[in-house]
């Protein structure tokens, strides 16, 4: 009988074992993907502050053509 409770037991713990790696090994995919995505994100930063930059300095020359500010 102690015999069949251990073996029920053990069985239990594998198979809560084997549930948790299923889980880490998710969590490790997800983590992966949440890096990815942050490094995309930081690319779309670095271009959208390049194209304020760009924009910025193209006011500046069309506000000078125009005579809108004086030139330096």
């Amino acid at each position: 009988m102690t015999e069949n409770v251990e073996n029920l037991v053990l069985e239990q713990l594998r198979q809560m074992r084997a549930q948790n790696d299923r889980i880490l090994d998710e969590l490790r995919g997800i983590r992966v993907e949440m890096t990815s995505i942050r490094h995309h994100v930081r690319g779309v930063e670095l271009a959208q502050d390049a194209d304020h930059d760009a924009i910025a300095s193209m006011k500046v020359r069309i506000d000078r053509r125009l005579e809108l500010t004086d030139a330096p």
